[in-house]
């Protein structure tokens, strides 16, 4: 309590003049120390919710990758079972059948024959290469959707190339599917 008189007893031997400069320059300090630490506060909370920003984005991303790991394992599941049905499905066959229903022998250039491609999780992936010439985009539309009817077989690679011909285009289309093989 000896401070408090002592400064008691200071303040009375001020003049007005005095106390008054001493007065603002005390409130001056204790608003630039409220000033401070009220920025240092926004700026925590602005930290923060960039932090909490960036969090959401990482959730995002975590989400969607979850839902991609779940996508391809069931694509993963369906491939295992249509290869399960079929153990003995042969893609030259399946192609050459296709070819043949719809009429396309005469313009087939080169012999229909399989090629084994690379070995990944345990799958081969075995290959056709074909080029048509001078076919109609109906041909082309019927030969595709004849592929994507059967399940084992998928296009991998086409080009289309116009005949001058009017009506006509040139077609080279790789089409594959997977086989049960010995991983590397």
């Amino acid at each position: 309590m000896e401070w408090l008189n002592r400064l008691q007893e200071y303040l009375k031997n001020l003049e007005n003049q005095d106390l008054y400069k001493n007065f603002g320059a005390f409130l001056a300090m204790l608003f630039l120390l409220l000033s401070m630490a009220g920025y240092l506060h926004y700026r925590r909370v602005r930290r923060y919710t960039s932090d909490l920003k960036n969090i959401e984005n990482l959730r995002a991303d975590t989400r969607r990758i979850i839902n991609n790991y779940k996508a391809v394992t069931a694509q993963r599941q369906k491939v295992e079972e249509l290869l399960a049905q079929n153990k003995n499905f042969r893609i030259a066959e399946a192609y050459q059948a296709i070819v043949q229903k719809l009429g396309l022998f005469p313009r087939l250039k080169d012999a229909i024959s399989p090629a084994i491609g690379e070995t990944t999780s345990g799958k081969t992936e075995v290959t056709v290469t074909s080029q048509f010439s001078g076919i109609s985009m109906k041909n082309l539309t019927d030969l595709l959707a004849q592929i994507a009817s059967v399940p084992q077989l998928y296009t991998k690679d086409i080009h289309i190339k116009k005949t001058p011909q009017a009506q006509a285009v040139d077609l080279d289309i790789t089409t594959a599917t997977l086989e049960p093989g010995s991983a590397e």
